[in-house]
């Protein structure tokens, strides 16, 4: 079973600058902070965000410091009182705070921990549900909130009347690219036309337009056979152009990886050539 608890923890710099330890101090001097910071160490490096507060655990505290377990019981019931360690569970014997819960979750996921080995027992949770959610539901509520924002403002674009403005030399660009001409070929540029009204109310048409830069320049790269047919590059208007070609690939990323491979094996070969013509100049000299 994975370990919940941690071998380190970090503290923050102002924390005795916090009333509530000013308080602790006030009431119970050096051995108030003392016993606070003790449980902490305990909670963070057993449990993680929790101990159970109960005759063993006050023992262990009481036999540490050499206090009496009267004072040990005194100043943990003063941590609660004063907000330090959350009242309502501490009085069923458990220590732990929001402040505690807060950190076991953030300290976990930086260690990347796997989600399922963080879970907060229900029974001990004091932070809002969208702060104990683990990364793969937060990445879907994510990606569905920007789904439907863009949804919202497409519709909002389109209630105030806001209309694509076409940008003509860019869609002729693309016609010419794959060898069309506006006079011959007017229902290709209304295709083209369509798209980039698509992409305008999606809020990509900057996006569209720089892939299609670089998918120019990827052809360029590779050569003019490899063009995708037309259709294909533009995709489905019934799905608003999303399952174009020009959407399947990142080209500005994948013209630079070419690009980085050519330069490696020109470097591989010129190295090769170079220890081939070291290899014959020694044979000659020791002939």
């Amino acid at each position: 079973m994975a370990k919940a608890g941690f071998i380190y923890y970090s503290v923050d710099t102002n924390r005795y600058q916090d009333i509530r330890i000013k308080k602790l101090k006030k009431h119970h001097g050096r051995d108030g902070v003392a016993i606070y910071d003790y449980i902490l160490c305990e909670i963070y490096r057993v449990k993680g965000y929790f101990i159970v507060w109960d005759e063993s655990t006050a023992f262990d505290v009481t036999d540490y410091w050499g206090m009496t377990e009267n004072a040990v019981k005194e100043i943990v019931k003063y941590c609660g009182s004063v907000g330090l360690f959350n009242q309502e569970l501490l009085s069923g014997g458990v220590i732990t705070s929001a402040a505690i819960q807060t950190r076991f979750l953030d300290w976990s996921k930086k260690a990347k921990r796997s989600p399922n080995s963080y879970i907060i027992q229900e029974k001990h949770i004091i932070l809002p549900e969208e702060c104990i959610k683990i990364p793969e539901e937060i990445d879907k509520e994510k990606e569905s909130k920007e789904k439907e924002s863009k949804e919202k403002e497409s519709k909002e674009k389109e209630q105030k009347g806001e209309n694509y403005a076409r940008d003509v030399f860019f869609e002729n660009l693309i016609l010419e690219f794959f060898g069309f001409n506006e006079i011959s070929h007017l229902d290709k540029l209304k295709l083209i036309s369509a798209c980039c009204s698509a992409q305008f109310y999606a809020g990509r048409l900057d996006f569209f337009k720089k892939q299609f830069e670089d998918y120019q320049d990827w052809i360029g790269e590779i050569g003019v056979r490899y063009r995708h047919n037309f259709l294909k590059f533009m995709g489905n208007q019934a799905n608003r152009f999303a399952d174009g070609s020009w959407n399947e690939e990142n080209w500005g990323q994948k013209l630079l990886d070419r690009k980085k491979s050519i330069t490696q094996y020109q470097q591989q070969t010129d190295r090769g050539v170079a220890a081939v013509i070291d290899k014959f100049s020694n044979i000659k000299m020791r002939g």
